[in-house]
């Protein structure tokens, strides 16, 4: 416990103004780096990070051998314990100001989702491949549900309903994966007369990240 609590200093006391980066490849010992690996728990792809020059010295001169690596977005921090004399996992953290993990730069459509202008493109261009593919008569009117990023490959696609089960699909519009950084578009298409309530149709677009049409799944 007393050193896990000297992890917590060391990360309120750094200063991001004045950090130096390193990158992830080059701050740890190979040799100790692989045994940190085999003794943590965890298992899940490697992630790419940077990682403050100040708090790898802080760190250090407390214990020499601390090694640090990135497993699922999660810094995980090896060196020994005096209560076992062992070394392995000691401290794990979320992204803050002494490390944070290399994005890749992915070209993307602008205007953006985060904007009203970006969000109306993308809607009509679902609507317009829904219509060119629909021959229903009496069109009355559409509703967007919700346009988002799968950053995370977490998409539920579509929150609809799923004829006879009531299950969520997910990550798959039309048979078709929603790859990282996809957009995903969703809503409903109505059609009247209303007698008492309009027949809704939704429908659900995929986009690459450059909103070049990828499928398109609709529902009644």
């Amino acid at each position: 416990m007393k050193k896990i609590f000297i992890v917590a200093i060391l990360l309120l006391i750094s200063n991001i103004a004045n950090a130096e980066w390193i990158s992830g490849d080059s701050v740890n010992d190979p040799e100790k780096e692989k045994i940190c690996l085999s003794r943590i728990d965890r298992k899940g792809p490697r992630s790419p990070f940077e990682i403050d020059s100040d708090y790898v010295e802080r760190s250090r001169k407390i214990w020499p051998e601390a090694t640090f690596v990135v497993i699922g977005g999660t810094m995980h921090e090896c060196f020994i314990a005096d209560t076992t004399g062992q070394f392995g996992l000691r401290a794990m953290t979320p992204p803050n100001d002494n490390w944070h993990l290399i994005l890749p730069k992915i070209k993307k459509f602008e205007p953006g989702i985060d904007t009203s202008q970006g969000r109306s493109i993308a809607w009509d261009m679902c609507v317009k491949a829904y219509q060119n593919k629909s021959n229903k008569n009496n069109y009355d009117h559409t509703f967007m549900d919700n346009i988002t990023e799968s950053v995370f490959y977490e998409t539920f696609v579509p929150t609809f309903y799923s004829k006879g089960k009531n299950k969520i699909k997910h990550n798959l519009i039309a048979g078709k994966k929603v790859e990282k950084y996809d957009v995903v578009v969703q809503g409903k298409v109505f059609y009247g007369p209303a007698n008492p309530d309009f027949t809704a149709v939704h429908i659900a677009c995929l986009l690459s990240p450059m909103f070049e049409f990828k499928a398109i799944q609709y529902e009644w």
